[in-house]
């Protein structure tokens, strides 16, 4: 298979046979199986079946910073969420992974990309030598922390997806992923030793983008995106959730950065807003100066062409960016839609 990476201005003629991209909401393409091993993958041991009479525990990570920043409704949103459908959750940080062998590995690669990561895109990284230190020989599912539950099942957890293979259940975005501790160890290691052939805008989604590119179905499980994990927001109209987008084989939402405008182009941004403040709270948006407004039976907006960074958002009188209002607010909306999920396509 040519090395042909997953970076920005690079060419993507294996990427487009891979399904792999660099944005977060990917093309569908070819489930892959896992087969065998080569030198480069380290050992490929069979995992441990996980024939366990309990609750399942799932992982995300988060880090305060020591204490620059606090847990917010994203991260309470996350805990709840799983909770509520069956399983124990545990939050990982930067220190659960410093007593693992490859940390000072990993901080010194991060080194020398110098000043190119902010502190968020380093976390990303360690977020994998954390969950390969911290989860039992049988393994465990990670999350992004706007990954929330639908029709994922309690055994899954407990009996793990092939075996405890690793698996990419979104492509190369690492919003979902199971496998066992000896395979979470040995992606790793996979990542760190295929980083030399990486180029391009570095994060930890391009960086699996570049390993499943270059190994392809001897790295890993690979569960096409949109197949098992769907983006939020997605609607029919305003206040109406596209029920078929979340059909019985997804098995989480991921409310990303990416689908955010969907939280404005389905209403649930300015539902959310006046369940935060109140009915009678003003909202407008404004598209380039030009006042968005509804169609004549309230089923859509109106005046939305163009580039949704160039929306602003007024909240009586204090103007927001749309994407700074729907960051500031994720796990609030997210919220508002899961209920709307379960009422409208129950």
């Amino acid at each position: 298979m040519p090395n042909q990476l997953v970076t920005r201005g690079t060419t993507r003629s294996n990427l487009s046979a891979l399904g792999i991209t660099s944005h977060p909401v990917m093309k569908v393409f070819d489930f892959l199986n896992f087969t065998g091993s080569i030198a480069h993958l380290g050992n490929n041991t069979l995992p441990e079946r996980r024939g366990l009479n309990r609750k399942p525990t799932v992982y995300t990570f988060f880090d305060d910073l020591g204490g620059k920043t606090g847990p917010d409704r994203e991260l309470r949103t996350w805990e709840r969420s799983w909770q509520d459908a069956g399983w124990n959750t545990r939050v990982l940080s930067l220190k659960m992974a410093e007593d693992h062998g490859k940390m000072s590995k990993m901080t010194s690669m991060l080194d020398s990309t110098g000043s190119k990561l902010n502190t968020y895109e380093r976390m990303c990284f360690y977020r994998w030598v954390a969950m390969a230190h911290q989860t039992p020989r049988e393994g465990g599912w990670m999350t992004d922390i706007d990954v929330l539950p639908l029709h994922i099942g309690t055994d899954e957890g407990i009996d793990l997806p092939f075996d405890g293979k690793f698996t990419c259940h979104a492509g190369n975005i690492p919003a979902l992923m199971s496998g066992s501790k000896s395979e979470w160890n040995r992606m790793l290691r996979l990542l760190l030793d295929t980083w030399q052939y990486h180029e391009g805008y570095l994060s930890d989604m391009q960086l699996l983008g570049t390993v499943l590119s270059k190994y392809g179905r001897e790295a890993a499980h690979i569960i096409p995106s949109m197949v098992e994990v769907y983006p939020g927001w997605v609607s029919k109209s305003i206040g109406k959730v596209d029920c078929r987008a979340y059909n019985k084989d997804i098995k989480v939402i991921h409310f990303s950065h990416a689908s955010g405008k969907n939280a404005f182009f389905g209403g649930w941004l300015e539902a959310g807003v006046r369940k935060k403040y109140g009915n009678n709270t003003s909202f407008s948006v404004s598209n380039n100066g030009v006042l968005v407004t509804k169609n004549a039976d309230g089923t859509a907006y109106e005046h939305i062409e163009g580039k949704v960074e160039h929306f602003d958002v007024v909240v009586d009188n204090e103007k927001f960016a749309l994407h700074q209002i729907i960051g500031q607010n994720r796990g609030l909306l997210a919220d508002l839609f899961m209920e709307n999920v379960v009422k409208q396509c129950s």
